[in-house]
């Protein structure tokens, strides 16, 4: 527990720091640099370093951050595939439908109105799937994160890691305090396309969510 506290705390020790990352999540498609940082504060994390780190060579976390974007969509990808599947049969655009497992207007309503038995468990499974790729995609981010390299994101050690009691216990309650956050940061208002509250959010949660999951990974 006390590692997750220590990772809350991690964002607000330099505010500087703080204030770009949140600046620069909360721009379309530039934000793929404040995902390479976060990927960057996993790895200053599994060396035991936690101050947060120098913003440095954008074009480098731009890259880290697209290609730790990448490793995540494909383990997430077969579950996309279950649930598009499971939802093509009750509705005409399934893909409308998957943000946020299927959190949309009227899909509780939807769901009970035209789902049947056997649908029913095609979705409850793409859903159970879903929720394990994260788990093993996180895994595999963490281990990404380590020496940067693409690979790393495919390797058994991967899986082995994922489905220890120490790191799914950790990533229950991160996953927690990411959605207490997103719920309170909701209320702040869309200015134009920006999205201030998801960018405080996502990089809040990112930095605290990384570092984490590094400090307990490094130790299985």
């Amino acid at each position: 527990m006390k590692h997750l506290i220590d990772a809350m705390r991690r964002p607000f020790t330099d505010f500087n720091k703080l204030l770009i990352g949140i600046i620069i999540s909360i721009i379309p498609i530039v934000n793929f640099i404040s995902i390479g940082y976060q990927f960057r504060c996993a790895k200053t994390a599994m060396t035991g370093k936690f101050a947060m780190p120098k913003w440095e060579n954008f074009g480098n976390l731009f890259i880290t951050g697209i290609l730790g974007s990448i490793i995540s969509f494909t383990y997430m990808l077969p579950a996309l595939i279950l649930l598009s599947l499971s939802l093509a049969t009750i509705v005409d655009n399934p893909f409308e439908y998957m943000m946020v497992f299927a959190i949309h207007p009227g899909f509780i309503s939807l769901l009970a109105e035209n789902i049947t038995g056997p649908v029913f468990v095609l979705f409850m499974l793409a859903i159970t799937l879903f929720a394990l790729s994260i788990l093993v995609s996180n895994s595999a981010l963490i281990n990404y994160s380590n020496k940067f390299k693409f690979e790393d994101g495919f390797k058994k050690i991967v899986w082995k890691k994922a489905f220890t009691g120490k790191f799914i216990g950790t990533w229950i309650l991160a996953v927690g305090y990411g959605f207490l956050i997103a719920i309170v940061l909701a209320l702040i208002p869309k200015i134009l396309f920006f999205d201030i509250g998801g960018g405080i959010q996502r990089f809040l949660y990112g930095v605290t969510y990384m570092t984490a999951l590094a400090t307990i990974y490094k130790k299985l």
